[in-house]
């Protein structure tokens, strides 16, 4: 409740907006009330700010990155672009130059699939929660048979 201080000062100011004159260092629990509040917040979001930095990458990230980089990698390198080119479309069977490129370089813990696929060929895999990526390799100097490497990569 307000008392009757507070009401007289209300109405002057009503009446007459310019003769109340606000002493803000006077009301020093209002102040220290605000800076309270304001040191609370910001206490509060540098440690979210924080916390939600050190947060490691998810497992979704983690794959697609690691595809990206392995699909980039065989695009560059110029023995697994001829391998591909020269190789038949369906699904990369085991033993072979690509086959072993990949599974030594992604993670423990996820297992890979590679289908090499022509370029209208949506390469698809019967298995549920599967990230893939792919790229595309469309000629050496010597062949022109565009292919599109696809990987496939999920949690064991």
């Amino acid at each position: 409740m307000m008392n009757k201080k507070g009401w007289l000062r209300i109405m002057e100011a009503l009446r007459n907006p310019g003769s109340l004159k606000l002493n803000l260092l006077s009301d020093k629990k209002g102040w220290l009330r605000i800076m309270e509040a304001f040191t609370g917040v910001l206490i509060i979001a540098a440690v979210l700010f924080f916390q939600l930095k050190n947060i490691a990458p998810s497992s979704q990230q983690e794959i697609l990155l690691t595809e990206g980089t392995l699909l980039r990698e065989i695009a560059e390198n110029t023995s697994m672009r001829m391998f591909v080119l020269s190789s038949a479309f369906g699904e990369s069977t085991g033993g072979n130059i690509l086959e072993n490129y990949i599974r030594e370089r992604i993670p423990s813990g996820y297992d890979v699939k590679i289908k090499i696929c022509t370029l209208e060929d949506p390469c698809l895999v019967s298995r549920k929660n599967v990230f893939a990526q792919d790229t595309i390799i469309t000629s050496s100097s010597d062949v022109y048979t565009p292919r599109k490497v696809k990987i496939f990569m999920w949690e064991k």
